[in-house]
């Protein structure tokens, strides 16, 4: 780009002499930054904007509600795991989906946002590979208050995992407006757990 307005620069001293050629080639820069606006973000301007505001507030009241429902502090394994920075989607979840509840959140901690590499990201991707039994166990111990499942992560659009994971913790979730997001509660898991062990 630097070169391109260098460029530009030694033209317009050699071709666009005087008034009127000035006033042209101030115009054709006008011309050739809109193209460029729009050849870049032209896809973008068809976006329906109060579909993205919907799913803003429904992330945000869903957010809020994981906040009344477990202690500030709290920690919150997300699913599926998604390898941070840089991962192709999965399914219908785009890179970097998994921010929201951070984004949104105040006063909890997430899973999502541990960089490739480290003994925590590899330590979750482990886990988000074991028998859901076994995963749900290994979290819940690890202190983690709650499991948030974003469906479009998966084939079935998460159905049989949120069933499996109501089975095994016996309760129902919580779930966003939009229907993308479910929550479950890990607390009454955990003291189930905690008089398991101490037995």
């Amino acid at each position: 780009l630097l070169m391109v307005a260098w460029l530009l620069e030694k033209v317009s001293k050699h071709f666009f002499v005087g008034t009127k050629k000035e006033i042209f080639y101030r115009g054709l820069l006008i011309a050739l930054l809109f193209f460029g606006i729009f050849d870049h973000f032209g896809h973008k301007f068809s976006i329906p904007f109060p579909t993205i505001q919907e799913e803003y507030e429904s992330d945000e009241d869903f957010v809020k509600s994981i906040e009344e429902n477990v202690p500030p502090g709290a920690m919150i394994f997300q699913l599926p795991y998604v390898p941070f920075p840089e991962s192709p989607p999965i399914y219908a979840l785009k890179d970097y989906e998994l921010f929201k509840g951070y984004l949104h959140s105040k006063q909890l901690y997430w899973s999502y946002g541990t960089q490739k590499g480290r003994d925590t990201a590899l330590w979750q991707q482990t886990i988000a590979t074991k028998q859901w039994p076994d995963f749900i166990e290994s979290i819940a111990l690890a202190g983690f208050k709650g499991l948030y499942i974003d469906r479009r992560g998966y084939a079935d659009y998460g159905s049989s995992l949120v069933q499996k994971m109501a089975a095994l913790l016996r309760e129902e979730p919580l779930e966003s407006r939009d229907g993308k997001l479910v929550f479950f509660n890990l607390e009454k898991y955990q003291r189930f757990l905690a008089s398991r062990y101490s037995t």
